[in-house]
């Protein structure tokens, strides 16, 4: 991993491209991703995905729940997980409740977020839904609570 978070090892290298291509190399993923420019950050001259970005397509991807966990726990340990608004946004991708999804891989990572409780309490039960912003939670939506 780009971020040096979490204990993977990777069996490949994925790609994040506009439109759909090809590629021939071994090993290589190319996946179509329209990305903004607040969820791209430089790493060693390199563009990769934010913490908060790559912590929601680890998600996506359905990565075992225990290693996102390991990667949640490093970036708040190392003080790298820095916009709540966004990871939680992020995770709601796909009609998911991405508040209460944000706090269980906290849980899970066994770690406290600075600011979490203060942001959970004014944000009240609610979930941000990246497609169409704040929305009121519905029974509908917890179904896919713990489901990667």
């Amino acid at each position: 991993m780009v971020h040096g978070l979490g204990d993977f090892f990777l069996d490949g290298f994925d790609f994040m491209v506009p439109t759909r291509r090809g590629t021939r190399l071994p090993g290589v993923r190319l996946r179509v991703r329209r990305l903004t420019a607040d969820e791209v950050v430089p790493v060693g001259g390199m563009p990769a995905l934010t913490v908060e970005r790559m912590i929601a397509d680890l998600v996506d991807l359905r990565i075992d729940r225990s290693l996102v966990a390991g990667v949640v726990r490093d970036a708040v340990r190392a003080d790298r997980l820095v916009a709540l608004d966004r990871l939680v946004a992020h995770l709601a991708m796909h009609g998911r409740d991405g508040r209460a999804l944000a706090a269980d891989l906290f849980e899970d990572a066994g770690v406290t977020v600075k600011g979490w409780s203060r942001w959970a309490e004014v944000t009240g039960p609610r979930y941000l839904d990246a497609d169409h912003g704040p929305h009121h939670s519905t029974g509908s939506r917890q179904k896919d609570r713990y489901t990667f």
